[in-house]
């Protein structure tokens, strides 16, 4: 399902239900963490070329609802991943989705997470990494995570998530909880 897609659903404006899932948390041992610096995955290169709209009566048609924040976004020019443009846009109370745009090509991606599932979501990423760590809230279960997810070749892989506190843990910044649930994990 896209993001465009499901914007209704979470928004109650569709008539299907989302289900539940719950998120796999990954165990706390060192030993089984993966390398989460953004400077282990790096970008191939910054594109500086012209920008490359999205085609919203073709390929990017899911997306075709919000054409005008995307374009406005792709625009201000690429902040992540070498290439792409993160767009984070508000669906309610404490709730937000994301598209993220390559400004080489003009597609549109979705981003894995959002909506009334992951609350109080807030994203760090850089222009000359695909790696993008995300933090959100669920009420059930009442829990705030983290989440470390790799961007390669048009797919979300999630590398490490982790449990850091009750929802109220998301009221703070994504440094404060990375650094207490994995301080020798967490790049300067």
């Amino acid at each position: 399902m896209t993001v465009a897609r499901a914007f209704g659903k979470w928004c109650g404006v569709g008539l299907a239900l989302l289900v539940l899932v719950p998120v796999a948390v990954a165990p706390a041992y060192a030993e089984n963490l993966p390398d989460l610096s953004p400077k282990s995955y790096p970008a191939a290169k910054v594109y500086r070329g012209k920008v490359k709209l999205p085609d919203f009566n073709g390929r990017d048609k899911d997306f075709r609802l919000f054409r005008t924040t995307i374009t406005k976004e792709m625009l201000e020019g690429v902040n992540f991943a070498g290439e792409y443009r993160v767009n984070q846009v508000g669906c309610g109370a404490q709730c937000t989705f994301v598209f993220v745009s390559s400004n080489r090509t003009g597609e549109v991606f979705d981003f894995p997470l959002g909506g009334d599932d992951n609350l109080l979501m807030k994203l760090e990423f850089g222009l000359d990494s695909r790696l993008m760590t995300a933090q959100w809230a669920s009420y059930e279960p009442d829990r705030c995570v983290l989440e470390y997810l790799v961007f390669d070749a048009g797919r979300w892989k999630e590398l490490y998530s982790r449990q850091v506190g009750t929802f109220e843990a998301c009221h703070d910044p994504i440094d404060e909880n990375a650094a207490q649930s994995d301080p020798e994990r967490r790049a300067p």
